[in-house]
């Protein structure tokens, strides 16, 4: 078991890493102009600190698949409880404590890749290569393992390719 308190600092920590600069992390302006009253947290910032909490009890598989529910925001300068399922082996969920309820889970379970098919990546992704987001995650994040960087990577990548996302706007 163990707390997690997400600021600002790490916001733009995760901001400098992924590129999501998204205003509903950092402008509250923006945020009440929405209907809404807080700044939420980088839902992939929180799971990366969810993955390393639990990835010890999965470190002799070579291949894992990773089941993650994202229930409800997290909210800056707020504390949750991040604790292990008991019933579930290798899954932990992010409590808030004031609510009583579940934000997020995961779940990580080893994958035989053989059954996997193999997928052709496209040549012409607009992405940066991958060596260049190990060596910017690394500095943003000095205390995380290596070995859990490649989702975040991936991530960031997604937020490059202006066709994979399109910001959707409220218009009231």
């Amino acid at each position: 078991m163990m707390t997690l308190r997400y600021s600002q600092q790490d916001a733009r920590l995760w901001a400098a890493f992924s590129g999501d600069y998204n205003p509903v992390h950092f402008d509250k302006a923006w945020v009440k102009s929405q209907g809404g009253s807080r700044l939420s947290v980088h839902g992939m910032r929180a799971l990366l600190d969810v993955k390393r909490f639990i990835s010890p009890e999965v470190r002799r598989s070579s291949f894992l698949k990773c089941t993650v529910r994202l229930r409800r925001p997290l909210w800056r300068d707020t504390t949750y409880l991040l604790m292990c399922d008991p019933n579930k082996p290798v899954s932990a969920s992010v409590y808030d404590l004031t609510a009583q309820t579940v934000c997020l889970s995961c779940a990580i379970a080893p994958v035989n890749l053989l059954l996997w098919q193999k997928q052709k990546v496209s040549e012409n992704s607009a992405h940066q290569p991958l060596p260049r987001y190990i060596r910017r995650f690394c500095p943003c994040f000095p205390t995380h393992s290596s070995g859990i960087f490649l989702m975040p990577c991936c991530f960031a990548i997604f937020f490059r390719i202006p066709r994979c996302y399109i910001r959707k706007t409220s218009h009231r």
